[in-house]
């Protein structure tokens, strides 16, 4: 064999051992997941669900490192400055796709971060207090449409999800309400059990219990395929509002440059977990479903809601304060 021939194939094996040892290698000490939400939230619940079963399947400790604040942009920030080894990763909501068309951020949500995939959906419940007029989401609409600005509706904030979906639900049935911002959740739900304001759109999870015991009323569930903890409850795009299909979602994401042996291997472990009964059951009692898209789906999923929201948002001139 020729010399040239022969240090080029050493060459190659040596290439391809380190490869294969720096996959098996991975990980070789804890990894941390960063929450830009605070304990107890969902993504919370759902960052310490697949933790822990990751822990069991990839032998090592996963920590959770929640970072909330500034309407989860510190921990998304945080997320898009992490070394890309694949020790960090993080869980965003769907405010990954709003608060770019919002606030001045510190990180490029198309080039710092490397998608890995979705892990799961929520469905949001438009509900009213239990005095307003209306029996379901027609009645709803037309007292809506009678009375232009006249009806309220609660946010947990200006451009939180429950924002984008009362602005969808202004846009698509050509009706005009008042939006009244909270700073939070808690503060919306509040508003409209004490009946400060007529209606918010609301965590299924969260609705069902006031639904049940007759402090709320539920209208409709903004997902097309319904909530299996209100399982009668139509959905808005059934009962009144064609094409409305908005909710909650959360995925997994990584600083870009990360090894794409490392990015398969923690893709490949996320899946599995997925199909875990006990954190299904886990999640389906906070109302949340386990959803896997890979990474090609989930980012061309983010970049529609960016530009759906970007129209809304210019529409209604959002902005914050």
């Amino acid at each position: 064999m020729k010399r040239r021939d022969f240090c080029g194939m050493v060459g190659l094996n040596m290439l391809l051992a380190n490869a294969a040892f720096a996959q098996s290698a991975y990980p070789d000490r804890p990894i941390k997941f960063i929450v830009p939400t605070s304990p107890g939230s969902g993504p919370d619940v759902l960052a310490r669900g697949v933790g822990q079963l990751l822990s069991a399947s990839m032998g090592q400790p996963v920590v959770i490192e929640n970072r909330p604040g500034a309407a989860a942009n510190i921990g998304f920030n945080a997320i898009a400055k992490a070394p890309a080894d694949g020790y960090t990763i993080g869980i965003v909501p769907n405010q990954f796709s709003i608060n770019p068309l919002l606030y001045k951020l510190q990180f490029d949500p198309s080039k710092d971060f490397e998608p890995l995939c979705l892990i799961a959906k929520g469905a949001m419940v438009l509900v009213t207090r239990p005095t307003l007029e209306v029996t379901d989401l027609k009645s709803f609409l037309q007292l809506a449409r009678s009375k232009p600005g006249g009806i309220s509706y609660a946010s947990a904030g200006t451009g939180s999800p429950h924002h984008m979906a009362g602005a969808l639900l202004e846009s698509i049935s050509d009706t005009k309400l008042l939006h009244v911002p909270y700073s939070g959740v808690a503060g919306a739900v509040t508003a409209v059990l004490g009946g400060e304001v007529d209606a918010t759109f609301m965590a299924a999870q969260t609705a069902a219990q006031h639904v049940k015991s007759g402090r709320l009323r539920g209208l409709a569930v903004s997902t097309k395929q319904g909530s299996k903890v209100l399982p009668d409850m139509p959905s808005a795009d059934s009962a009144g509002l064609p094409g409305f299909d908005v909710g909650f979602w959360f995925g997994l994401m990584a600083p870009v440059g990360i090894p794409p042996a490392v990015l398969q291997r923690i893709r490949t472990e996320v899946q599995s977990a997925l199909s875990n009964t006990e954190l299904t059951s886990s999640w389906a009692k906070a109302g949340l479903e386990p959803f896997y898209l890979p990474r090609a789906e989930f980012a061309a999923m983010i970049q529609e809601d960016l530009e759906r929201w970007s129209t809304l948002i210019k529409r209604f001139d959002i902005k914050i304060e």
